[in-house]
């Protein structure tokens, strides 16, 4: 099922049954951002724990959050301080990841996903694991209700086809 618009924002994401077990139900998953795939290569996502952490973890409701200062930053300015907050290189101060989406299969293949939000809008950004470091990639501003309608479709998607109730 595709969640968006691949040519701004979106999910394309496909359960394939053949790769599934009694605990895991696998597919694909890909984020598309201003029509760029991410990752680009074919990978297994397990689909009900990579969703029920895009749901439930650092970033709750995959709700982005809001602030003013970061959000009217440059875009190379705002990538930067974006991966200081998240990783930061001085081990004394405690990682936030409040800005960072947490998709772990995506991360695992190199690829990373902020979001910031002001007002009405919400800017997105993708980077790329590459020599140690996260280089930037790609960004795209969306209205909030853009990005909450991709993101409600997709938690629909996740209650009443992927999430495993436990008995």
């Amino acid at each position: 099922m595709l969640f968006g618009n691949p040519d701004k924002f979106a999910f394309l994401i496909e359960r394939v049954p053949e790769w599934e077990s009694d605990s895991f139900i696998n597919g694909i998953m890909y984020v598309y951002l201003n029509g760029k795939m991410y990752p680009d290569t074919l990978r297994t996502t397990t689909l009900n724990t990579d969703l029920d952490f895009l749901f439930n973890s650092t970033m709750p409701n995959f709700q982005p959050k809001v602030n003013a200062d970061l959000y009217r930053m440059s875009t190379a300015d705002l990538f930067k301080k974006l991966c200081e907050i998240t990783f930061p290189e001085d081990y004394d101060i405690e990682n936030d990841y409040s800005y960072q989406v947490p998709l772990q299969e995506i991360e695992d293949s190199g690829y990373y996903f902020f979001v910031v939000a002001y007002k009405n809008n919400v800017r997105i950004l993708a980077g790329k694991y590459f020599n140690e470091d996260i280089i930037f990639d790609d960004e795209n501003e969306i209205n909030i209700s853009e990005f909450e309608n991709v993101r409600d479709k997709l938690f629909e998607y996740y209650e009443n086809e992927i999430k495993i109730t436990k008995t």
